[in-house]
């Protein structure tokens, strides 16, 4: 038995695919100047004019992302493994292209919008099982590992946070279907369920222990409701109060009553990412 992990950065910033990547998606006319990054945040209309390209470059990315990872398929026949591997495809996190109503770009904490939290899960099992489907379920990333574990018929001697999703490839019958998601990033919270697509920052809590952003920013508060709004236009938590509360009230419960403010400092760690602290 093996367990093998690939890691692909693509399609993350720096956002250059190769030519005949970007030839599929885009005009040689409007590729230069490269755009390899942008500001996170609403700032959009800085980049209207080259949104269209940093479009082309990140699909291209994404189509040699899954070029490659078709070739691992094949080779995985080719090695004659197709009959007793599981396969995962999953990511991490998404982006923005202004395509939202505060004209976000990038992936900023405050602003979970589906272009950052709508991930893809793909899953292929040795014998077939549930090919072609398509779930509604509400999963986390956590339920991989539980899933492995299940597949391999092996026990972890930590708890595993996360359920297996083999049940899913048959009737479902065995998964403990989820009314909720929830999720932090940064200083900002996030939920969803069948109905509702929340976030907001943490500074709503009482008592709010040190909650206020020392960078000045408004708090952000947004509920859209997946019935009517699934592409999350119209913002709804100024008069859904309540549908705010159900939301926070779980955010809490899950974060198991309270949730500490996360202070930026200048100093940074070996990657030369900021260093956070909790006060």
């Amino acid at each position: 038995p093996f367990y093998l992990y690939v890691d692909s950065f693509t399609p993350h910033e720096t956002w250059e695919a190769p030519l005949h990547y970007y030839d599929l998606y885009g005009s040689r006319a409007q590729r230069e100047p490269i755009c390899l990054t942008a500001a996170y945040g609403p700032f959009a209309d800085q980049y209207d004019d080259r949104i269209p390209s940093i479009r082309a470059n990140y699909a291209g990315l994404v189509t040699m992302v899954d070029t490659w990872f078709g070739r691992l398929l094949d080779t995985v026949d080719q090695l004659g493994l197709r009959d007793n591997t599981l396969i995962f495809f999953f990511s991490d996190h998404g982006t923005n292209f202004g395509d939202n109503p505060d004209r976000i770009m990038g992936k900023p904490a405050d602003y979970m919008y589906p272009g950052t939290m709508d991930i893809p899960l793909l899953m292929r099992h040795p014998a077939g099982l549930g090919a072609g489907q398509v779930r509604d379920e509400l999963v986390y990333t956590l339920d991989v590992p539980a899933t492995i574990l299940d597949a391999a018929r092996q026990q972890s001697a930590d708890p595993v946070e996360g359920q297996s999703l083999l049940p899913l490839l048959n009737d479902g019958g065995g998964f403990s279907r989820r009314e909720y998601l929830t999720c932090r990033y940064g200083n900002s919270v996030w939920y969803r369920d069948d109905r509702n697509w929340f976030f907001d920052a943490i500074g709503w809590q009482s008592p709010p222990s040190n909650t206020s952003p020392s960078s000045g920013r408004q708090p952000v508060t947004r509920l859209f409701d997946l019935e009517t709004d699934p592409d999350c236009r119209l913002n709804i938590a100024g008069r859904s109060p309540e549908r705010v509360a159900l939301a926070r009230e779980r955010v809490l419960a899950d974060a198991g009553g309270h949730l500490n403010y996360y202070e930026r400092h200048d100093s940074t760690d070996a990657l030369g990412r900021p260093e956070f602290s909790s006060r």
